[in-house]
């Protein structure tokens, strides 16, 4: 009877520390999974910031070309003769970006 009782805490003993191993595996399971997405989630959200500047530098620097485009237009309209409107330079640019 007294063997059977060690044993049988014995194998209470050894189920409890395997119950008690397994959730640490679980939570330290659950604690990689949330690290990574946090790592995860910063570098998207750096990546989203970097590409968010660069296209605002690409639109700024594509208003500069067009402003540079637009005073050309309007020196060489000028020149001769030719009145300028913003109707005329709305058309003008529909026709440089038309393809044919």
């Amino acid at each position: 009877m007294l063997v059977k009782l060690l044993k049988s805490r014995n194998c209470v003993k050894v189920h409890t520390n395997f119950l008690v191993q397994k959730r640490y595996l679980a939570a330290n399971e659950g604690m990689k999974k949330r690290e990574e997405f946090l790592e995860n989630s910063y570098i998207n959200r750096r990546e989203r910031e970097i590409l968010k500047n660069l296209l605002q530098k690409a639109e700024l620097r594509d208003r500069a070309s067009e402003t540079a485009v637009d005073n050309a237009l309007r020196g060489l309209l000028q020149k001769h003769a030719v009145k300028f409107t913003d109707d005329l330079l709305r058309d003008l640019h529909e026709w440089r970006h038309a393809s044919f």
